[in-house]
């Protein structure tokens, strides 16, 4: 399964992954995994804080091919593990809760693994879903290799 959508302020993409939903979702909640596959093409992953729970925070350090550093930060909303995340999303060096977008992250058992959706809500321009579109299909294409790798 390999999709996506954009509709107005919003984005979504989904993919399947070749492991169970409990360690897809430790992939995604664990900083020594998380670093192992987000980013997307070219883009390499230098730190990962996630201190999850909801009301607690994360921050991420990406990397870019040309050597600059784009810091995402942001709040959990709503944490089901093995199910779901919700949380805020700020690109900056500081996570700014009111406007910030909103990534939600469904995990669904499919077969011998998982169904992943992602959902970005209040993209700010048309640009820049067409830029995240592009960067979450590399990221959901990291994390098939991570367990690909595992196989």
């Amino acid at each position: 399964m390999t999709d996506h959508e954009i509709i107005a302020e919003r984005l979504t993409v989904s993919r399947h992954i070749p492991a169970p939903p409990d360690d897809v979702f430790a992939a995604w909640t664990q900083a020594d995994l998380f670093v192992k596959w987000w980013g997307p093409v070219g883009v390499t992953c230098i730190e990962a804080v996630l201190d999850v729970g909801v009301g607690k925070t994360y921050r991420i350090g990406n990397q870019l091919p040309d050597g600059t550093v784009v810091w995402i930060s942001g709040r959990y909303l709503e944490v089901r593990p093995s199910r779901l995340l919700r949380y805020t999303w700020a690109v900056g060096p500081v996570e700014r809760d009111a406007a910030s977008s909103i990534v939600i992250v469904e995990f669904s058992p499919a077969g011998s693994g998982t169904d992943i959706v992602v959902t970005h809500e209040r993209i700010e321009s048309v640009e820049a879903r067409e830029n995240h579109l592009a960067d979450w299909l590399g990221c959901l294409a990291g994390l098939v290799e991570l367990f690909d790798r595992a196989t």
